[in-house]
């Protein structure tokens, strides 16, 4: 399933991507699937998408290699309000400097 490609005319973000692409370049994406879709609510080749990304982070070196990806995106991400909250769990928050004095 990874060559599965989402077909032209959708998309700029989908339009004849592979899945194995899209898991590999897209964490906003892949983060969206995971967390906000399910299984009843979606149907086609989306549904195929949502089992293999399901299936795909299964694997603890494809999510950890995932959660690397979310972690950078929003790194760079000034807004908060820009920021989906789907991806909140990434967001590192600013501690104070610790006085080791």
């Amino acid at each position: 399933m990874d060559e599965t490609k989402f077909p032209w005319g959708l998309s700029r973000e989908l339009s004849g991507r592979s899945f194995k692409e899209l898991l590999e370049t897209n964490p906003k994406l892949v983060e969206f699937v995971d967390s906000s879709w399910t299984k009843k609510n979606t149907t086609g080749l989306f549904l195929k998408f949502y089992k293999y990304i399901k299936a795909m982070l299964n694997d603890p070196l494809t999510k950890s290699e995932h959660h690397v990806r979310c972690f950078e995106l929003v790194k760079n991400i000034d807004s908060e309000e820009l920021l989906p909250s789907y991806l909140n769990k990434f967001k590192i928050k600013e501690t104070e400097p610790i006085d080791v004095d």
